[in-house]
Parts: C-alpha cells; sequence; structure tokens
C-alpha cells in the first residue's frame, strides 16, 4: 500500500505542474486546425493532430488525418503505428496488424510497435507470433511495462502460468 501512494503521490504533483493537459491537447487541435487552413497537405500538421485525436479516444478523427498523412507520406513509420494503434483501439485487428508489418519493415527495432503488434496477435488468438514480437520487443526495451503485460497475457492464456506471473510481477516492480 505504501508504494500506491508514493505513487498517487507523485502523479498529484504531476497535475500540479500540468493541471490542464486535456487544455492543452484543445488547444493545439485549435493551432493545428488553423495551420491547416493554409496548407491543407501538410503530412507533419495533419500527422500531429492525428496524434492528439488519437489522445483524447477521438478515433475516427484521428483515423482521417493520419490517412490523409499517409497518402502524402506513405512510409512514415511513426504514422503507421500511429494509425495501427487506432485501428487496434477500435479492434480493428487486420488493419492494426497491416500497419504495423508496413511500420516495421521501415523501421525493424521500433520496440513499441512490436508490442502493439504483439497485442493484436493475441486478440485474436495467435499466440506464437504475439510471443515472438513482444520476446524482440522485450529484447529492445526489457522495461517496457505494457510488453510484459502483454507477454503475461499471451503466456497465461498459453498455459504457462508461472513464467506470465513473473512477467506481471515484474511489471509492477518497475511501475
Amino acid at each position: 500500500m505504501g508504494r500506491y501512494n508514493e505513487s498517487l503521490a507523485d502523479l498529484n504533483k504531476s497535475l500540479e505542474i500540468e493541471p490542464d493537459v486535456a487544455g492543452r491537447y484543445h488547444e493545439s487541435l485549435r493551432d493545428l486546425t488553423k495551420s491547416l487552413e493554409f496548407e491543407r497537405d501538410d503530412a507533419s500538421t495533419l500527422r500531429c493532430r492525428g496524434r492528439i485525436y488519437l489522445k483524447l479516444g477521438r478515433i475516427y478523427e484521428s483515423l482521417r488525418d493520419l490517412t490523409k498523412s499517409l497518402e502524402i507520406e506513405p512510409n512514415d513509420a511513426s504514422t503507421l503505428k500511429s494509425r495501427a494503434e487506432a485501428y487496434l483501439l477500435n479492434d480493428w485487428y487486420d488493419e492494426s496488424i497491416n500497419d504495423l508489418t508496413r511500420s516495421l519493415k521501415i523501421s525493424p527495432d521500433n520496440a513499441d510497435a512490436l508490442c502493439l503488434r504483439g497485442e493484436a496477435y493475441r486478440k485474436i488468438g495467435r499466440y506464437e507470433e504475439s510471443l515472438v514480437d513482444l520476446n524482440k520487443s522485450l529484447k529492445i526495451n526489457p522495461y517496457n511495462v505494457t510488453a510484459l503485460r502483454n507477454r503475461g497475457e499471451t503466456l497465461l492464456i498459453s498455459g504457462f502460468e508461472e513464467e506470465s506471473f513473473s512477467d506481471f510481477k515484474m511489471s509492477v516492480e518497475i511501475i
């Protein structure tokens, strides 16, 4: 319980420093939208606005901007990863896996993209592929809590309870 209280205290401190993160996102959206009035096909601005929409949970607006950005710059690994994340949040697993596969061809050592694809594979029952990606992700970044949690869930579903609990325990220790 002590660590929980420490964590809560840290969160409260961060809110004192950044009390209205959502408000800042909305300010950014206004600025980016204004910028797009002058240059409608700026891939970078579309990408930024798409990512902010994603953070705000406005998935369809995010997909619209990220897709338009990719029409302009089709080989942007980071934008492909962001759009894949939006697809994953919408339970569109095949689209997510396709974008992540494209992203990983461009940037094969992207631990976050590997983690996301591992999660997508797990959600459609492709556990072996999930573990391959999650293991690669954790080889690149062994302290990725999301990858540890995803691998723990995949291992648990696959019947490797002891190994899954080890991942869950490590993720809690990192947090």
